[in-house]
């Protein structure tokens, strides 16, 4: 129990220094960005069709598509035209092959085609939702999931109402979001206290020495435990500094070298 302990102040500390390094080479975007992030809170009346924009676009960012490039994308209002400015019922009657045809050589940054069926199974299951719930939000509320963690008992209740509001999802046969990845992607975007566990966040905890390499460390794989780990990880480091996940989630993606992060310090600090 000792050496847990103190294996884990050591990589405490090793955060602690990685986020030193970065304000050292910070960009006045990071400081934007940092601030932006801090503003999150939980806004909890969304609608159904923002929430259905919500998922749209982080669907979008999903599966390593360039960060940069999805977010121009979104900037250029794209998302807004293509899924009929979030209309559940119109966005449900879609056809993926049809989108494809008309826009993907606009759209085509997001990687996969197989997103834009994702995309409109989002719709499909918020209106599956809605026949037994007021809407998304309500349901999210009526679960027991806490918006902030004041101490680690939290952290437990947290990560079993994430495995309850998880199952409801795979029930629902909503895409992307009934796994763990995306789920954590879009609590995190509500302002739940949670960091998604991606390419970039998991690198980065390896590099930190918070899970190990695996068989193979040119191409790691992780499974949910793995990432589940990391994010609980993150979220005992931020009760522990007092401090907004959400901005350390912009510190870990700069530190693992995610695209859209890049901009955030000066080129030296990847020398």
């Amino acid at each position: 129990m000792q050496n847990n302990h103190l294996q884990q102040t050591t990589h405490f500390s090793k955060i602690d220094d990685i986020i030193s390094r970065v304000t050292e080479y910070q960009t006045p975007a990071l400081v934007k960005d940092i601030a932006e992030r801090s503003k999150w809170s939980s806004p909890l009346d969304l609608s159904d069709g923002e929430i259905l924009k919500q998922c749209i676009e982080l669907v979008a960012y999903s599966q390593q598509a360039q960060a940069r490039r999805v977010t121009e994308l979104i900037n250029k209002s794209l998302f807004d035209k293509v899924f009929l400015n979030y209309d559940l019922e119109a966005v449900s009657n879609l056809e993926h092959e049809q989108l494809r045809a008309n826009y993907w050589d606009q759209i085509g940054a997001i990687r996969f085609p197989q997103k834009l069926e994702a995309m409109i199974g989002c719709a499909q299951a918020l209106l599956r939702i809605k026949k037994q719930h007021p809407s998304f939000m309500t349901y999210l509320r009526s679960s027991k999931l806490p918006v902030a963690l004041q101490n680690q008992s939290d952290i437990d209740v947290f990560w079993k109402e994430f495995k309850t509001i998880q199952q409801y999802l795979q029930q629902t046969q909503m895409p992307f979001f009934n796994n763990l990845t995306s789920l954590c992607h879009l609590l995190m975007t509500l302002g739940y206290a949670c960091i998604k566990p991606d390419s970039a966040v998991m690198g980065a905890a390896v590099k930190i020495g918070i899970i190990p390499f695996g068989s193979n460390p040119e191409k790691p794989t992780y499974n949910d435990t793995k990432r589940r780990e990391v994010v609980q990880f993150m979220q005992s480091y931020c009760l522990s500094r007092g401090s907004n996940i959400r901005v350390l989630d912009g510190y870990l993606l700069i530190y693992g070298g995610q695209t859209g992060a890049r901009p955030f310090v000066k080129p030296q600090f990847y020398q």
